[in-house]
């Protein structure tokens, strides 16, 4: 496989390339994007990571491909660690980390800045801490409409924004800390990231575990303090969630209203019966102390980072187009026009609303919400719906070359009465 990783300067930016037994190469312009694509031919092929100028001190990282053909780029690898033959050169000290912190609290800001970070690829591993003042943050494939008592929520003066990550809705105040971990894919894990949480929080005496599809929970009690959602472009993976220090529990029950069939198969009455505040477990929590915990089990878990003004990382005009994509109605609400069919249920992986409009028998509009942690699934269930005739084979046919998640829906629809 691997026979050597080494560093080529090309227009002054700085390269990296694989270089195998037979073939090596080098492309003058290989974004992060392209990596995936290329490694996934041959274990043959050569490979090149690119950087930005002064990432790396020198350029040494250990990229290589695994025995599915995945390109891997390994933090802290030891030649115990790499599946195969090759020199590791890469050491977690020579790159900087990434992290950012702002005092900003409109949400639709900082959904912004989070997807700008994740658009523009670094390579670079990075933590983003953030705070919502009074709002509620829904799923992208959720219903508006339904997660939230939006009027109520606008008259007593908060927001209601719609996030890009699939999930259900949440409930932000000056008591919760949002963070993110924005990740190149090779770098992207899941079980790591969550010891970075596990790690902070552990620093204060308090025990956690890895819950069900999205959830961390008191190892002791269940309840919930931190739900996380992800999303992944070709070249970066987002992971991002909230911790619930201090939160007001009677605001997050007054606006949140979730499904009773929800709270039913979490086995709950309300949904404040299944969440609790880090402050209940560790009354010297505070939310500097917290951040202070996360960078340094950040910094534990993949290297030195450097705290960075956000401002001078991304591109001004970018993060105002998305600030004002977050802040647009036609975003939050869209349209939810009147339909004949509404079908209703809930999966293990999250619940689904389907509503169908017809027209001489046959689906003319389907909508589709749904708080399942892929954030895709709403708009491909929605169309592959649209023009299927309204019957539970039919119905069923229409989804069975989608996802599993999908195809499960299909084998539900497939055994309704309509």
């Amino acid at each position: 496989m691997l026979k050597e990783v080494r560093e080529a300067p090309r227009n002054g930016k700085e390269y990296l390339i694989i270089k195998q037994k037979r073939m090596s190469r080098v492309w003058r312009d290989f974004s992060l994007s392209r990596l995936s694509r290329l490694s996934r031919l041959s274990r043959r092929a050569a490979a090149i990571f690119r950087f930005p100028a002064g990432a790396l001190e020198p350029a040494r990282v250990c990229i290589f491909l695994d025995t599915t053909h995945q390109a891997r780029l390994q933090s802290g690898a030891t030649a115990d660690t790499l599946p195969g033959r090759g020199r590791i050169l890469y050491n977690r000290r020579q790159m900087s980390m990434r992290i950012f912190d702002t005092g900003n609290t409109d949400p639709a800001r900082n959904l912004a800045i989070e997807e700008a970070l994740l658009l523009n690829e670094d390579p670079r591993p990075a933590l983003f801490l953030w705070q919502n003042a009074h709002t509620v943050v829904i799923g992208r494939g959720q219903n508006a409409w339904k997660e939230c008592r939006s009027q109520l929520l606008r008259e007593e003066g908060g927001s209601l924004v719609r996030r890009s990550t699939g999930g259900g809705a949440v409930y932000h105040d000056l008591g919760n800390l949002n963070f993110s971990f924005v990740m190149p894919r090779p770098l992207y894990d899941v079980s790591r990231q969550l010891r970075v949480i596990s790690g902070a929080v552990a620093a204060f005496g308090v025990r956690t575990t890895a819950s069900g599809r999205n959830d961390i929970v008191f190892s002791d009690t269940g309840a919930k303090f931190s739900g996380n959602a992800f999303r992944h472009t070709q070249a970066m993976s987002l992971h991002h969630g909230t911790l619930l220090v201090d939160v007001d529990m009677t605001l997050m029950g007054r606006y949140l209203q979730p499904s009773k069939q929800k709270l039913q198969a979490r086995g709950v009455s309300s949904v404040r019966a299944r969440v609790g505040n880090l402050k209940e477990r560790a009354p010297c929590i505070t939310l500097p102390t917290l951040k202070q915990a996360l960078r340094t089990a950040f910094e534990q878990e993949y290297g030195a980072a450097q705290a960075l003004d956000w401002r001078e990382a991304l591109p001004a005009g970018q993060v105002d187009v998305l600030t004002e994509k977050y802040r647009s109605w036609e975003w939050t609400y869209g349209k939810t026009p009147r339909f004949d069919i509404t079908l209703e249920t809930r999966f293990p992986w999250g619940g689904v609303e389907l509503l169908l409009r017809l027209q001489q028998g046959v689906v003319r509009e389907a909508c589709c919400f749904t708080d399942a942690n892929d954030p895709d699934l709403a708009g491909l269930v929605s169309a592959a719906l649209e023009g299927v005739i309204l019957e539970p084979a039919a119905l069923r046919a229409a989804l069975q070359h989608g996802t599993r998640e999908a195809r499960q829906l299909g084998d539900w629809l497939g055994r309704q009465e309509i």
